[in-house]
């Protein structure tokens, strides 16, 4: 009878382990909402497209060298790439890459002796960023954008 007694007295351990239960799961909720934010940070990448094109004058035969900031995932960080091509090649010349929302990117082009150049940032394919045209011939040419959301 005292067994029983004790038995009746002693505090389950029960609801213990359903609240400890409870917020394990709470806490493996609240894990896999961080988890999907982090999924939207990838949700707001964009396809950035650089052009550079020879608008006037110099030979297809001239190289034109150009150094643009690019990224190769959404989670690598923003690198500088260069890159030659021939004037020929510049009708226009496209360079892709992937931007992220507020991202600033540009794409700078060396000038290339009695041509004028242009550079064009275009987002995903159609949205036009920034375009610019060099002041002159031989004059070096610059466009600078940030990434739209």
């Amino acid at each position: 009878m005292c067994e029983l007694i004790a038995s009746k007295t002693t505090p389950s351990r029960a609801p213990a382990r359903r609240a400890a239960r409870t917020w394990a799961a709470l806490a493996g909720g609240a894990v896999a909402v961080a988890g999907l934010a982090g999924c939207s940070a990838m949700e707001s990448s964009s396809a950035v497209t650089y052009e550079v094109e020879v608008v006037s004058g110099g030979s297809d035969a001239d190289n034109v060298r150009v150094e643009y900031t690019s990224r190769e995932t959404g989670l690598s960080p923003q690198e500088t790439t260069g890159a030659t091509v021939s004037a020929g090649e510049a009708t226009p010349a496209t360079f892709e890459t992937l931007g992220m929302a507020d991202d600033e990117v540009s794409i700078a082009v060396q000038g290339v002796p009695e041509a004028v150049l242009s550079c064009t940032v275009i987002q995903d394919g159609s949205d036009v960023l920034e375009e610019q045209e060099s002041g002159g011939p031989g004059e070096p040419v610059t466009c600078t954008a940030t990434v739209a959301e």
